[in-house]
């Protein structure tokens, strides 16, 4: 469903309509969701709010839980981190973090800013079974694409080449003898049980490096903005002043992917808000949202109620983040 908001700098966007265009030489970055909070439900447990906050280099999602009834509560809770699959083509890849195969978003929760003690589970998939034993024994990282895998794998033996070829975890040999790649899902989730204490607010917040997606807007590329007209309700006159600037100066987009999934299947749960923070006030911002706010350094507004999307885009044309990973 199509969501139009009202402010000339802000445009509706709904996730995943954006494509990205040709790019130059060089690796494209490509969003991803880091999925929000899963807790149990329970008939004592409300959820007050949800708050998300996106930068170019940090997100956090908070949620304010209470419990209604006269006891500490403990459910089960669990963050879970996108799913990681090499990509099909080799220059597209993921801004992450990939030598660290548990956190490669630098994931941090905190209950009432205290540090939740969550226990890292990473499980590595071939043809929906799981290999994660198969790959450890070998000393392979378990992120199947990157630098370290790459070599990695150019320094196996034959027979343990045959052998992950044979379980679909790496690609076959070819006649151009082209670097063998890896082939698997790698899913990490962290754990705990969560305590509520009774007629109180706990605030649970999870913040990670955004894997972010890029292309640059210039001479060449700046017809993607009739998509965004067409797709993603952008105003005609934000469109025509966008070209205008990509047609003199290339402009870097960022794209965001956030997850907009209720934490539990069976509480009532409120429309998150969230807050956008602009690098440089003449940064345009595009989501999809209603009551929307602008302000130079940030815009804020409320994420609207959509049963068919389990996330939410948000570009900011004009910044770029700093590649620190």
């Amino acid at each position: 469903m199509r969501k139009l908001v009202t402010c000339v700098a802000i445009a509706a966007l709904p996730a995943g309509a954006v494509a990205a265009p040709q790019a130059a030489p060089g690796p494209t970055y490509v969003a991803m969701a880091v999925p929000g909070l899963s807790i149990a439900s329970h008939q004592d447990l409300t959820i007050e709010a949800i708050d998300i906050t996106v930068s170019l280099d940090s997100m956090t999602y908070s949620y304010r839980f209470g419990n209604t009834g006269t006891a500490p509560l403990t459910l089960a809770a669990s963050v879970s981190l996108p799913s990681l699959k090499p990509s099909e083509s080799e220059h597209r890849t993921y801004r992450i973090a990939a030598g660290n195969p548990e956190n490669f978003v630098g994931l941090s929760i905190k209950a009432d800013d205290k540090p939740v003690n969550a226990k890292a589970i990473a499980h590595a998939f071939a043809l929906d079974v799981e290999r994660t034993e198969e790959i450890k024994a070998l000393n392979l990282p378990l992120v199947p694409f990157g630098p370290e895998i790459d070599s990695a794998l150019k320094g196996l033996s034959a027979d343990a080449l045959g052998r992950l070829t044979r379980l679909g975890l790496i690609s076959p040999p070819d006649e151009q003898n082209m670097p063998r790649t890896a082939n698997w899902t790698l899913n990490v989730t962290y754990a705990w049980d969560q305590v509520l204490a009774p007629d109180k607010t706990t605030t649970i917040s999870m913040t990670f490096k955004p894997v972010s997606g890029n292309f640059e807007l210039n001479a060449d590329t700046v017809g993607v903005l009739d998509d965004l007209k067409e797709d993603a309700c952008m105003g005609e006159q934000v469109v025509k002043t966008l070209r205008a600037k990509a047609a003199k100066s290339p402009m870097p987009v960022t794209e965001f992917s956030i997850s907009i999934v209720n934490p539990t299947r069976w509480v009532p749960t409120p429309s998150p808000t969230v807050t956008v923070q602009k690098p440089k006030p003449d940064t345009v911002v595009a989501l999809c949202a209603t009551n929307v706010k602008t302000y130079p350094s940030q815009v804020t507004a409320k994420i609207l109620d959509d049963e068919d999307s389990e996330e939410l885009s948000v570009l900011l044309i004009g910044a770029a983040p700093q590649d620190s990973r």
